[in-house]
């Protein structure tokens, strides 16, 4: 005896291997994996702006620092000079 459908109830069901599921339901969708897949056309150009963001946050960071400088400070007239 079939083992009834969750979803509609219905006892029209085949129990088959995870593998010969396209085969049954003749569908592929089932093996098919669009979620997180990356077409190779457009990986050159994902690599490049992984690259212009990794260059951006070095910019950054290099900036940061310049403008972490060491300054002079004179505590009697407060005047400061970056050096």
């Amino acid at each position: 005896m079939p083992l009834k459908c969750p979803k509609c109830g219905s006892r029209n069901t085949v129990t088959e291997t995870a593998g010969k599921i396209a085969e049954v339901t003749r569908d592929d969708r089932f093996l098919t994996s669009t979620s997180g897949y990356i077409s190779p056309e457009q990986l050159p150009e994902l690599l490049k702006e992984i690259i212009r963001a990794i260059q951006r946050l070095f910019r950054f960071l290099e900036q940061r620092e310049r403008n972490n400088a060491p300054v002079l400070i004179c505590k009697d007239c407060g005047y400061y000079e970056r050096i």
